[in-house]
């Protein structure tokens, strides 16, 4: 006997905050598969695009922890070879510290939502600026 493999349905959309139209049925248009497990190569190429901007993010991501948590990790490990080890581990402190940072600021310039929302931000608050200095 012959069973077919189950469809993994994803929703991607090309508009930058995520909406998508809805047939009258309420399914997205995305969501709809064509017949059985056949992909088109306009979808495959999404969701290959989609992969690697996860990919680039993540990447960067890791980079960033290692990058900012490595010096923490040789001073706590008596492995600095610094003269003046108090200030080594100051700044491998703060530099812990700033991962936080790093990775918000990752995450914000690689998610296009929330790109989209800060431009808006941006957008609004010139307009505000500008009115402010008419009066």
């Amino acid at each position: 006997m012959e069973t077919s493999a189950p469809v993994v349905m994803e929703t991607l959309s090309s508009d930058p905050l995520g909406k998508s139209d809805d047939d009258e049925d309420g399914r997205s248009t995305d969501d709809v598969a064509t017949s059985g497990t056949k992909v088109t190569v306009k979808r495959k190429k999404q969701i290959h695009l989609k992969h690697r901007r996860v990919t680039k993010m993540t990447a960067l991501m890791i980079s960033a922890s290692c990058i900012c948590w490595t010096p923490s990790l040789l001073y706590h490990a008596d492995l600095t070879w610094v003269t003046d080890a108090h200030w080594f581990g100051v700044f491998a402190m703060w530099l812990a510290y700033c991962h936080t940072l790093a990775d918000t600021l990752i995450y914000a310039i690689m998610n296009r939502r929330v790109r989209a929302e800060m431009a808006r931000m941006a957008r609004n608050a010139k307009s505000q600026v500008v009115g402010m200095c008419r009066r």
